[in-house]
């Protein structure tokens, strides 16, 4: 998905993994971590702009969606 998303849009959208089921990302992202558990949002988490769009799932369709959205509303 990253790959695809940053081919789509030439490189104007950034994407980031975070492995929250690895103790070592969560150790490395603790205010994720500790928000994901009092949400218990399941994993995988899909954030735009930081904001949770999905939890337990990833919609592709959605993100793209959502993105050309803002993009449309930026422009």
């Amino acid at each position: 998905m990253a790959r695809y998303l940053t081919q789509k849009y030439d490189g104007s959208v950034n994407t980031s993994f975070y492995d929250l089921a690895n103790p070592n990302t969560r150790s490395a992202h603790p205010d994720l971590a500790k928000e994901v558990d009092a949400n218990r949002w399941n994993l995988p988490l899909v954030a735009i702009d930081d904001k949770i769009l999905f939890s337990g799932y990833v919609d592709h369709r959605a993100i793209v969606k959502y993105i050309e959205a803002k993009r449309v509303q930026s422009s």
